[in-house]
């Protein structure tokens, strides 16, 4: 793949690694650090912060200046030439040169910036530059805030990095030394001290002061398990960083390495020199995003989020430098996210039909300049990012399943009401009491999922049902009134165009005419909420018919209006954004009872949509859009013991048929990130494949109180591309009862 030669060679190493179907285009260094070289092993911390994908994108930390206030620098290293300013001395030593018997600030050095030149060691970001700003280890206050002051007034220090621990009469003098410091808008890294306590010393447990622009770092082993400095305790800018036995370079000679040092010390570097390779791989970012994407990126260990001894976690580049948020074409956009992510125009396999070799609308879908939240640029295979929403359930929901608790109860409210409620919140795992008590406070926010139903007759023939947090769906359509084994494609056997979530808030009329003739409507709101993200509203209208006891059919007209989405796409915009889209949707479903205890049910939607799309999106003035699913099972019971239920279905997941949008390709950014955009060209929606579904499941019960079932799942071109070969699933499922 090839960008056009004005994609300006600076502008291109904006560009950043990006997981699944984003990835990044850069000119990469003439070589990177070898992972299987001595220069690379030599220094432990770089494979447990995950390094690699940052060099594989030729991110260096070139341009980037950290100012490190420790105890001086070995300026004749050989492994730091090139990477050291002048510097200052604030001890009264007369020099700026590094002469403890560790090294100390030597090795902090080499951590993040040496030279990566197939000798001792490689940092970091080992083309950087390092500020050495000489105060000790120990400093007095009037020591500490010149060193602080000096950093902060040079206005090519992005980064400051320190680890002393003051004990001084004058703490608020150097505290607001560091304020001043981050005012400037400078990064200030602190290491969280060695002594074990609950909370960091001074100035490290001073950093959520500084105005979203301190990071305290405590140290852990490469492997992420055992914690060798101060916790986090409530200091929610914590976050832990490599600090046992780290090999860095030494100050008795110009080749020398340092004794291994342990401790916050080591750590806090391998958070600064991570800072230094994001802003120079993007620039534009400030350094309160820098701060809050190395927190919130941070790879999680201990107790899930945020907790007091890990913090936020382990310092992850790869996470890092992934995109975050939603993902716009530049000019600010709203918010929300591309479609591959969380849905998108029902398709992965859009305008495949271009995809011929030499053909310049595909070269353009396959270098589509997007932004992330951070403004941060990537290159985009328009291609491979649309998919249908499919909440059919996933591995990662049935583990879930495992770790929750419900409840639930029936009440009988007279003669003709009824009142269903039940409850599902996550169950937690604990391995001793003492777990118990430093996650109270987790436990007691942890958030109840509640779903109610309410039902009852209105009349003679008319029903009603009142539901808050249900699936609306599975009141039409054949297959939730059918006897036998449930599908995971069931949404294609009920009513697929009402929403495109698990649950909302609906209301249902059921209508008896006769006894050949049931009426149902049915309305429903699905919100944003954690689980889902979508916003829409829906109307169903169905009509089932009893031919025979045998034979029935049903039709189905309905509308779905989208607030922010289209076919389930992610809310709010994004480059392939709908700010509005209204479908109206007819289907036919019937059901035929080939005998008493094997059942044929069938059914077949189309709609048809119209769609606004969002600000700054890449495709717009869509045509109509016509969509289509269909889908044919087998229900059986009894077959080889008795109440067993076995189901057998062939489905075709939501396919877009027909429609067309203008599409409009940025492909090139300038050194003031003004965006080039390549011409428009009306383009046909519809993939190049088609999803075809064959799923098996059998049901069946061991005594009153324990079901298993087990599901198997075959797809065939998953959603709907070619290229995307073929897909398996298969689960079983064991419920007990008590």
């Amino acid at each position: 793949m090839k960008l056009k030669k004005n994609f300006i060679a600076s502008a291109i190493a904006l560009s950043l690694i990006s997981p699944a179907v984003l990835h990044a285009q850069t000119v990469p260094a003439p070589t990177t650090p070898d992972p299987n070289s001595a220069e690379f092993k030599s220094q432990a911390g770089l494979g447990a912060i995950n390094i690699l994908p940052a060099w594989a994108q030729g991110l260096t930390g070139a341009g980037i200046v950290i100012a490190n206030l420790d105890s001086g620098v070995n300026f004749g290293h050989v492994d730091l030439q090139g990477r050291l300013l002048a510097g200052a001395d604030f001890t009264g030593s007369g020099t700026v040169a590094d002469t403890t018997p560790e090294s100390h600030g030597t090795a902090v050095t080499g951590i993040m910036v040496a030279n990566f030149n197939g000798l001792s060691q490689v940092g970091i970001s080992y083309k950087a530059t390092v500020l050495p700003v000489k105060i000790g280890t120990g400093a007095s206050s009037g020591v500490a805030v010149a060193g602080i002051n000096f950093a902060a007034a040079d206005p090519s220090v992005r980064i400051i990095v320190t680890s002393y621990v003051s004990d001084n009469s004058d703490q608020a003098a150097e505290l607001a030394a560091l304020q001043a410091a981050a005012v400037t808008g400078k990064i200030v890294v602190i290491g969280a001290g060695n002594e074990g306590f609950p909370e960091a010393r001074f100035p490290a447990n001073m950093t959520p002061s500084l105005g979203g622009l301190g990071i305290t770092v405590g140290a852990i082993n490469g492997e992420g398990t055992t914690i060798f400095s101060s916790r986090a305790g409530t200091n929610t800018s914590f976050m832990v960083a490599p600090g046992l036995s780290i090999t860095s370079l030494g100050n008795s000679s110009s080749t020398a390495l340092a004794n291994p040092l342990t401790g916050s010390s080591m750590a806090a570097p391998h958070v600064a020199g991570a800072a230094a390779l994001l802003l120079s791989a993007a620039p534009n970012l400030t350094g309160k995003q820098v701060v809050e994407i190395l927190l919130t990126t941070a790879r999680d260990i201990g107790t899930p989020g945020f907790d007091s001894t890990y913090g936020w976690g382990m310092l992850d580049l790869g996470n890092a430098l992934a995109p975050l948020g939603a993902l716009t074409g530049g000019g600010g956009g709203g918010g929300g996210g591309i479609g591959g992510i969380a849905g998108g125009l029902g398709l992965v396999g859009i305008l495949a039909a271009l995809n011929k070799k030499g053909d310049k609308k595909t070269e353009a879908l396959e270098t589509t300049l997007v932004f992330d939240k951070y403004q941060r640029p990537y290159i985009l295979d328009v291609r491979r990012t649309l998919f249908a929403r499919d909440n059919r359930p996933d591995l990662e929901n049935l583990l879930r399943s495992f770790r929750s608790g419900s409840a639930w109860f029936d009440v009988e409210l007279g003669d003709r009401q009824r009142l269903s409620v039940s409850t599902l919140s996550d169950v937690p795992v604990l391995a001793n009491a003492f777990d118990y008590f430093s996650r109270r406070a987790l436990e007691e926010e942890r958030n109840i999922d509640v779903a109610m139903s309410l039902s009852g007759d209105l009349a003679n023939g008319l029903q009603y049902q009142f539901n808050l947090n249900r699936d609306p769906r599975r009141a039409y359509g054949f297959l939730g009134a059918t006897e036998g084994a449930q599908f995971l494609s069931e949404r294609v056997f009920t009513a697929p165009y009402m929403g495109f979530a698990n649950r909302a808030n609906s209301m249902n009329l059921a209508y008896n005419l006769n006894a050949y003739t049931d009426l149902r409507f049915g309305v429903a709101n699905m919100e944003e909420n954690k689980e889902y993200g979508r916003s829409s509203s829906s109307a169903l209208m169905e009509g089932a018919f009893r031919f025979s006891d045998k034979a029935s059919a049903a039709i189905q007209l309905g509308t779905l209006s989208e607030r922010g989405g289209l076919f389930g796409g992610s809310p709010s915009g994004g480059v392939f954004g709908v700010d509005q889209s209204n479908t109206l949707s007819l289907g036919i479903s019937g059901r035929y009872k080939l005998t008493p205890d094997l059942i044929l049910v069938g059914s077949l939607s189309e709609g048809y949509t119209r769609a606004k799309a969002a600000r700054h999106a890449y495709l717009t003035n869509y045509s109509g859009l016509r969509t289509q699913t269909y889908g044919l099972g087998v229900l059986a019971r009894n077959m080889w013991r008795r109440g067993d239920r076995l189901g057998i279905a062939v489905t075709q997941p939501l396919r877009l048929t027909s429609g067309q949008a203008d599409l409009t390709v940025p492909q090139t950014i300038d050194f003031q990130g003004n965006i080039g955009l390549s011409d428009t060209n009306r383009v046909g929606l519809n993939p190049d494949g088609s999803e075809l579904d064959i799923e098996v499941s059998y049901q069946w019960l061991v005594g009153h109180t324990t079901k298993f079932a087990s599901y198997f799942q075959y797809r065939n071109e998953p959603y709907h591309a070619k290229s995307s070969g073929a897909g398996y699933t298969f689960y079983t499922v064991v419920r007990k009862s008590f």
